[in-house]
């Protein structure tokens, strides 16, 4: 009867920690994706520039004529003259 209780008190030991094992590597699993999905956010952010400034699209221009204010060139709606 010892013999029995003594395995059975041995094999409770040996399954908790098989199951602290089991959830000491969920833990780590669990850790390691939050801290890479982290660091993907922040390069995200990083290459999305700073906020509002998102839809600011940057260039050069030349003006190719100056036409004068006074002078009309085309028609105004809505005149019939």
């Amino acid at each position: 009867m010892a013999v029995f209780v003594f395995s059975v008190f041995i094999g409770g030991i040996i399954l908790a920690g098989l199951v602290g094992l089991v959830l000491l590597t969920i833990f780590v699993i669990y850790v390691r994706v939050w801290w890479i999905s982290r660091q993907l956010r922040a390069a995200q952010r990083e290459r999305a520039g700073p906020v509002g400034r998102r839809d600011t699209v940057d260039a050069e221009y030349h003006v190719v004529d100056i036409s004068d204010p006074d002078e009309p060139t085309h028609r105004q709606s809505g005149n019939n003259e």
